[in-house]
């Protein structure tokens, strides 16, 4: 490497770059690499020779991630993508197979989002009632960074993993407070809360009514309707 940080072929850091972004997926940033790329060489004054086996390298760079990806089968015309015949056209079929590269990662990456949020929203509606359940034990669980699995969360639902869990509690709560004649602090220990006080004061705040007020006005307005 030289002191502008550039390989032999072309500059090294938008190699990385380049590679990288079509990884994970990333159309623009995978096609401003590559369009730097070929700037690059079009600025050169290397022989027709050199200059074609840069592109043969730059080739050579795509097919390997492909492979890498396991996504071979997405590379429809590997014949074409040989024959180029300048350098606007090696980028115009670069370009293309870029689009397709990506587009196939994304949709490996949703379909695997998908799979693990149906887990993750199933591991914790069956869980939901034990007291220890927590965002740090259902990462382990997972195999996932606590953070990770915040931000998952959140993406995945619309909310933070905590409010997840408490509206499962919630409701089920309020089920049993109106089906059932167990205690309140009976019903709040079977949802999974401890502190009972603390339970209280937040159904009140979502209700304006205590558990025990809210029940009494539930057989109330039942003895009216009836």
């Amino acid at each position: 490497n030289d002191k502008d940080g550039k390989a032999f072929w072309y500059p090294i850091d938008e190699q990385v770059k380049f590679i990288q972004s079509i990884k994970q997926g990333d159309e623009a940033v995978a096609s401003e690499s590559l369009k730097k790329i070929i700037h690059s060489l079009e600025n050169e004054s290397a022989s027709i020779h050199v200059l074609r086996c840069k592109c043969y390298d730059i080739i050579n760079t795509v097919l390997k991630t492909v492979y890498e990806l396991e996504l071979t089968e997405e590379i429809a015309d590997l014949r074409s993508l040989v024959n180029f015949r300048s350098l606007k056209d090696l980028d115009f079929k670069l370009q293309q197979v870029i689009v397709t590269i990506c587009e196939a990662v994304e949709q490996r990456k949703e379909s695997h989002n998908n799979y693990l949020r149906d887990e993750i929203l199933d591991y914790i509606q069956k869980q939901y009632k034990q007291h220890d359940l927590g965002l740090d034990k259902t990462a382990e669980v997972f195999q996932l960074s606590s953070s990770y699995l915040s931000r998952f969360m959140k993406e995945q639902t619309g909310v933070t993993f905590t409010q997840f869990v408490w509206d499962l509690r919630y409701q089920e709560f309020k089920r049993q407070l109106l089906k059932t004649d167990k205690s309140i602090k009976e019903l709040v220990i079977d949802i999974g809360y401890l502190n009972v006080a603390s339970f209280t004061r937040k159904f009140k705040a979502a209700e304006g009514l205590t558990p025990g007020q809210y029940r009494k006005q539930y057989q109330q307005d039942k003895k009216v309707a009836n």
